[in-house]
C-alpha cells in the first residue's frame, strides 16, 4: 500500500516537473506549467490522489473487515446469474439492488452482510448489481438505490427503499434474530 502511494507521488511529481519545464504558462499563474518546482509539487499531489483512489476496496459483495461473506449471501453480477438464482429461490429471500457508484449502498452493505449471517439456513440474500444485471431490476421497477425486496414463497412481501435496519428486514421475512429467539417468552399475567 505504501509502495503504491509513493509510486503515485513519484510519477505525478515527475510528470508535473516535466510539464513545468515547458513554461508554457505566460502569466506564471498556472500550477502545472509555471515552473518545474511548482509543476512537481502539484503533479505529486495529483499522483497521490490517483494512488489513493486505486486503494479503495474492490468491487463485489459487502465484506466486514475481518470476516468472509456468509454462505447465504449470493452476489449477482449478470442477468444469467439472476435467472439461474430465480429457478432455485428458497421460500424466504431478500433481494438487495445496489450499484458500485452508490454511496448509500456502500453504507448499507455491512447491514446486508449481518442480515445474511443471521438468516443462514432459513433464507438467502441476493446482492444484485443493477449495472451488471439490469434485467434483474426491471421486473421490480427499481428506481432508487439501494432497494431491498423481501420475497416469501417467490412473491413480493415488502419493498424497502434506502438504508433499512436489520430488524425490519428480518421481520419482513418473519425471521427472529437469534437473541430474540433464545429469550424465554413472557409469562401470561392474570
Amino acid at each position: 500500500m505504501l509502495l503504491k502511494i509513493l509510486l503515485g507521488i513519484a510519477i505525478g511529481a515527475t510528470a508535473g516537473a516535466l510539464l513545468g519545464s515547458t513554461r508554457s504558462c505566460e502569466t506564471g499563474g498556472c500550477p502545472l506549467t509555471a515552473n518545474p518546482y511548482r509543476g512537481g509539487v502539484v503533479g505529486g499531489f495529483l499522483g497521490l490522489m490517483v494512488a489513493l483512489s486505486f486503494l479503495q476496496a474492490p468491487a463485489g459483495a459487502p465484506r466486514a473487515a475481518n470476516s468472509a461473506a456468509p454462505a447465504s449471501l449470493i452476489t449477482i453480477t449478470s442477468d444469467k446469474q439472476w435467472k439461474d438464482a430465480q429457478a432455485t429461490l428458497p421460500d424466504k429471500a431478500l433481494v438487495v439492488f445496489h450499484a458500485q457508484w452508490c454511496g448509500a449502498c456502500k453504507r448499507f452493505a455491512p447491514t446486508v452482510q449481518d442480515v445474511a449471517g443471521k438468516v443462514e439456513g432459513q433464507a438467502k440474500v441476493y446482492y444484485v448489481d443493477v449495472d451488471a444485471a439490469p434485467g434483474a431490476a426491471q421486473p421490480y421497477g427499481i428506481q432508487y438505490l439501494p432497494t431491498t425486496v423481501a420475497l416469501v414463497k417467490g412473491k413480493e412481501n415488502q419493498t424497502f427503499v434506502g438504508i433499512v435496519d436489520e430488524e425490519r428486514l428480518l421481520t419482513a421475512l418473519d425471521i427472529r434474530p437469534a437473541a430474540a429467539a433464545a429469550a424465554p417468552a413472557p409469562a401470561a399475567q392474570n
